[in-house]
């Protein structure tokens, strides 16, 4: 064998943030795992900007951490530093393979590690695409690019499907689901009050404005309320809608969540009712907590939710989505059998090992169709 086919492969992971999110953290979990036994890791960042609970996981994994800020502030001279900064990248430090994550990121590294030489995996993790996409010649610039990788993945049927039709061939695509730790379901939450949890970053798309039409709309007869985690730009505007519709004392706003499983040890069941997701960790969380899901029938959902573990519920239809809360809130027994099925699935499908093994298996893959070019050096 060769000293190329000996070492462990240098792999460039880039996205564009590590601030706290579901592909971030799906990121640092895979980075921690592999980076020192499987692969020589680094990870790069446009936004310098990271998660403290980030930081400090890479660090004492080892990784190295690189950041291609401060960035100029207008659109072409960005553009410009970000891949005379690339280039400088890849030539001072050599990787084996390129792993851009997410839309933006593709864009700019797949084209440079291609004129380098350098073997390209793209992860891509939602069905929706970039919002720049709505833009003809940036969505054009974006899908060439993702087109150049030798590998790419995707984290559910849908986003695998949504990538064929952004014009990736079918013959690069490996279906490598989200990872997470496998834990036993955590006991039923005290029987005095259901509570519903909800845990997303305050977007529009994220459909927490869906969420409290329906709760207007709720019928239940048992005591329920509603605690939403998470931050952004959207909380102020959701604020004014639960006063305007008399839900205060149903709705509550909890903040960011640090320690998730905690959260689901007082909730009774999951929801979200987003208008997109490739494949939302916040219901494969509230899964492995053995706790029902209501979801939206879009995108990756229904591969959490069903075929037995919660309600899927139409995106455009608010009384369905209230009747599917009463149901669940009024029976005791409905909110147990779809937990243990929530949890059973979850285990079938998400567990940390495959998520490991898969990302390893399209670096491999990667690796291995590059290397004649190594043999012939």
């Amino acid at each position: 064998m060769t000293p190329y086919e000996l070492r462990r492969p240098r792999v460039l992971f880039a996205i564009g943030s590590l601030a706290t999110g579901g592909s971030e953290n799906q990121l640092v979990e895979l980075l921690t795992r592999i980076h020192g036994r499987d692969v020589d890791a680094a990870v790069l960042t446009w936004d310098s900007t990271v998660a403290s609970t980030h930081r400090k996981r890479l660090g004492e994994a080892g990784v190295p951490l690189l950041t291609l800020a401060p960035l100029p502030s207008r659109q072409t001279l960005e553009t410009i530093t970000v891949l005379t900064r690339l280039v400088a990248l890849f030539r001072r430090l050599g990787f084996d393979v390129a792993y851009p994550w997410l839309e933006h990121t593709s864009f700019y590294v797949a084209p440079i590690s291609r004129a380098h030489g350098v073997p390209v995996v793209v992860a891509r993790r939602n069905v929706s695409g970039a919002a720049i996409e709505t833009w003809r010649i940036p969505r054009y610039l974006i899908r060439r690019s993702e087109r150049l990788a030798t590998v790419v993945t995707g984290n559910s049927k849908a986003v695998v499907d949504t990538a064929v039709a952004r014009g990736i061939d079918p013959a690069k695509l490996r279906l490598v689901r989200n990872g997470h730790v496998i834990l036993p379901p955590l006991p039923a939450p005290p029987a005095d009050i259901v509570v519903l949890g909800y845990v997303a970053r305050f977007r529009p798309e994220k459909g927490h404005r869906r969420l409290v039409e329906a709760l207007a709309k709720v019928q239940a007869k048992t005591p329920w309320r509603v605690d939403l985690a998470g931050e952004g730009a959207a909380e102020s505007g959701l604020q004014d809608e639960v006063r305007r519709l008399g839900l205060e004392e149903r709705v509550r706003f909890l903040g960011p969540v640090l320690d998730v499983r905690a959260f689901w040890e007082d909730r009774s069941a999951a929801l979200l009712l987003s208008d997109h997701e490739g494949s939302p960790n916040s219901l494969i969380e509230a899964a492995f907590a053995g706790r029902p899901l209501i979801g939206t029938d879009v995108g990756g959902i229904p591969e959490i939710v069903a075929p037995s573990g919660g309600l899927l519920v139409p995106p455009d239809d608010p009384a369905a989505i209230a009747s599917a809360i009463d149901r669940l809130i009024d029976d005791r027994q409905l909110q147990a059998r779809l937990g243990a099925a929530a949890h059973r699935q979850a285990k079938e499908r998400f567990g940390m090992e495959a998520f490991v093994e898969g990302h390893l298996s399209a670096i491999a893959e990667a690796r291995e169709r590059a290397r004649p070019r190594h043999r012939r050096r």
